[in-house]
């Protein structure tokens, strides 16, 4: 069944809160690079957008498992990245 991207948000036990779409993961709908495919750009430039514009509180790679990690530690900046991705995959009609 076709599942179109819906990123969810969630505070971890460390108090830091992430987003990502968590409902499909057999489907890879939780892989970090998947925002880049919606929309249209670089992993580098995701990166940027993340930091420069939404204001990550952290963000990491690990190399080894291809495994991308950011997060926020106030609610509203995860909710302001949430809502805006959320709205460019309805716009993309991003399904799986």
């Amino acid at each position: 069944m076709a599942h179109l991207y819906k990123a969810s948000m969630w505070q971890g036990g460390s108090k830091k809160w992430y987003c990502s779409d968590i409902e499909d993961l057999g489907n890879h709908s939780g892989r970090w690079w998947v925002p880049c495919c919606i929309l249209g750009i670089s992993p580098v430039d995701f990166v940027r957008l993340l930091i420069d514009e939404f204001k990550v509180s952290d963000i990491s790679f690990n190399e080894e498992k291809n495994f991308l990690c950011f997060s926020w530690d106030k609610e509203a900046d995860c909710r302001r990245y949430k809502n805006w991705i959320n709205q460019m995959a309805r716009k993309a009609n991003y399904v799986f």
